[in-house]
């Protein structure tokens, strides 16, 4: 049984010497090569230039828009405004801070604007710090929807009685003498707003403005100094309802000027109004307020807020 045993361990071990080689020089182990490396993510697009894409530092952006004032309890309008430049919403970028800051209407201090948590994935809403009445800010149009110099959206500041919302729409302005002066071109957009019609909101327990929302398109034949075009909105309250296209009418644009306006066709008692001006080093873009008033239920409201555009 001894030598059995021993004949059998020296069989096995000369077959494992042959299997490595045969001449008794051992072989170690080669494990296979890895596997290629994952192709690298693409960058992350910083702060700077994520709402208007050509930002590279602190830049105050040129604003237009309008907004409405409202009782959330009652759902009464309080009014509404048509406001550019520091009398408007204001937004900036702080490159110190990293971070995009807002400025209420008659307000004097600035806030900054963080993503929304809670939202997966989150790349439009934002809001402030405060805990009581914090601004929210959601983006329409910017730099995720292929705007480069231009950004708008709609905003709301509840407050425990008069509340603001509205639409803001901000960029970086053409400077003086870059805006073409022969050649033609449409500017078509989109545009965001409230009115002066309310509804109540049963989950959140209060009245809202009606939401106005809709397109834009602004033909501007650069030689003659000329603007033509129309402005499509739709209403949504508890319903959403399209209206009839409001043609433009007594247009002001000069040859090459930055800045242009007018208003609408109707006959609705109201203010019918719209402005604004290029954005981009050479116009490729433009920025504007509108107001309009409109029917609905046997009533006449009135409708503001802002619009974007481009080439």
């Amino acid at each position: 049984m001894t030598i059995d045993l021993r004949r059998l361990l020296l069989a096995s071990a000369a077959f494992a010497l042959s299997a490595c080689g045969g001449g008794g020089t051992e072989v170690g182990f080669i494990p296979p090569p890895p596997p290629p490396a994952p192709p690298a993510p693409p960058a992350p697009t910083t702060a700077a230039n994520y709402i208007v894409a050509a930002t590279s530092g602190s830049t105050d952006y040129t604003t237009q828009g309008g907004f409405v004032s409202y009782n959330s309890a009652s759902g009464q309008s309080l009014g509404t405004s048509i406001a550019q430049g520091d009398l408007s919403f204001r937004i900036r970028y702080d490159a110190g801070a990293g971070q995009y800051q807002i400025e209420l209407p008659a307000s004097t201090f600035w806030e900054g604007l963080s993503l929304t948590p809670g939202q997966v994935p989150n790349t439009s809403d934002f809001h402030t710090a405060d805990v009581t009445y914090p601004t929210y800010l959601q983006l329409q149009e910017y730099a995720g929807t292929g705007y480069t110099y231009s950004a708008l959206a709609l905003w709301s500041a509840p407050g425990s009685e008069a509340g603001l919302s509205g639409g803001v729409a901000f960029g970086i302005p053409t400077p003086a003498g870059a805006v073409p002066t022969t050649g033609s071109a449409t500017f078509n957009g989109s545009i965001t707003g409230r009115t002066t019609q309310s509804s109540f909101d049963s989950l959140a327990g209060n009245y809202w403005p009606a939401l106005v929302e809709g397109s834009i398109n602004l033909s501007f034949n650069f030689g003659a100094g000329t603007l033509a075009g129309s402005l499509s909105p739709t209403i949504y309250d508890v319903d959403r309802r399209a209206l009839a296209p409001l043609n433009f009418i007594n247009t002001v644009y000069a040859k090459g000027s930055t800045i242009f306006s007018g208003s609408f066709d109707t006959n609705l008692t109201g203010t019918s109004s719209f402005s604004g001006q290029f954005t981009g080093p050479q116009a490729q873009e433009l920025v504007g307020s509108f107001a309009f008033p409109y029917a609905a239920d046997g009533k006449t409201f009135q409708a503001t807020g802002a619009f974007v555009g481009k080439q």
